[in-house]
């Protein structure tokens, strides 16, 4: 048999509560040239019994569904890695197993696949808040990285990031939003960083990037889960200290790279963003403690690498971004964290914003 247009990658560990509401959404699906493989790494609850369960009652209804059982990581990146590896179809469209699809997300994939042959496809999705205790309920709010009267936008990945980068937005995207040709994937080895929260800010730049062509999905086909207690929500470190290592490896991924210096630096400044949103903005820099804060600006300069990396992406981005450097290497040297908070608190972000 010919293999399926496209395999469905979720990861689906603690999931439970919430998978009956993704299989329902599935199970409405006209389109059904899909695999489905879920990636369950080791939970406390009945996630994978229930992902086999529908392998085996729903699964000849489209192009075949497995589940995998896998060790325990605390992040999304293995089990994507895992499925990217197994799949079969010629494109892979990611879920979470919190969130479900619009009833006919697939054959408008399909569609959209078919017409652009893109390389990447950039979906959009609503956004519900889920509080445990009324359900999910719908906001206002969309996630995407184009308006929703550009649908139908192709660009290349380079023309892509230019044209986010010129009206202020960031240069990636939520990762159950990057559908991707799975051997462009394979070829250029795309994977995910393991292990490691917030993933999705090292991966979607450099699948975006590499991209010879991308189109867009203006019409919202996801539904997109906004839970409490997410790792960032909570002030978990782990979050932290990812960004502090997505930045590193950005800056070492870029420096590989014969890239024009708008583009590169639309990336630098897009990795440094979020770096300095959780240590220093007072939505979330409050959730960390000083500690923990110290410890993750001083792993920009650890090491030899760490340093050469980080003194190189600080000096190809905006000249805000520039003059906060010296003073993160003030904090590390003497762990004295208030010219910093002062600098970013009341002139880095007031000026971003009027910006």
């Amino acid at each position: 048999m010919s293999a399926p247009l496209l395999t469905l990658v979720v990861p689906a560990c603690g999931c439970a509560k919430y998978l009956p509401a993704l299989f329902e959404s599935l199970e409405k699906q006209s389109f059904r040239d899909f695999e489905v493989l879920f990636a369950v790494e080791q939970c406390n609850d009945d996630s994978f019994a229930l992902c086999e369960r529908w392998c085996r009652e729903q699964g000849p209804s489209c192009r075949g569904a497995r589940a995998f059982s896998l060790p325990r990581t605390g992040a999304g990146g293995a089990s994507r890695n895992h499925c990217y590896r197994e799949a079969s179809g010629e494109y892979l469209v990611p879920m979470d197993g919190d969130d479900w699809f619009a009833d006919d997300a697939l054959a408008l994939i399909a569609e959209r696949i078919r017409r652009s042959r893109a390389d990447v496809l950039l979906g959009s999705a609503r956004i519900w808040i889920d509080n445990g205790e009324e359900g999910a309920r719908p906001t206002e709010g969309l996630i995407a990285n184009l308006r929703e009267d550009e649908d139908g936008v192709e660009t290349s990945g380079i023309e892509l990031i230019r044209r986010l980068a010129a009206r202020g937005a960031h240069c990636k995207n939520h990762g159950a939003l990057v559908i991707v040709r799975r051997e462009f994937l394979l070829a250029q080895a795309l994977f995910q960083l393991e292990g490691t929260p917030s993933e999705d800010s090292d991966w979607t730049p450099r699948v975006i990037l590499s991209a010879a062509k991308v189109a867009f999905i203006g019409r919202p086909y996801y539904n997109y889960r906004r839970r409490d207690g997410s790792v960032s929500s909570v002030g978990d470190a782990r979050i932290l200290r990812a960004t502090a290592a997505i930045a590193l490896r950005m800056a070492r991924f870029l420096r590989e790279r014969d890239l024009p210096g708008d583009v590169r630096r639309a990336l630098g400044d897009d990795a440094l963003s979020i770096f300095h949103w959780y240590l220093f903005h007072k939505t979330y820099a409050k959730r960390f403690t000083r500690a923990d804060r110290l410890e993750v600006i001083r792993s920009l300069t650890a090491t030899a690498p760490a340093k050469a990396a980080s003194s190189w992406l600080f000096g190809c981005t905006s000249r805000l971004k520039r003059l906060g450097y010296p003073l993160l290497g003030f904090a590390a040297a003497t762990g004295i964290l208030l010219p910093a908070d002062l600098y970013y608190r009341h002139f880095y972000y007031p000026l971003t914003r009027f910006k």
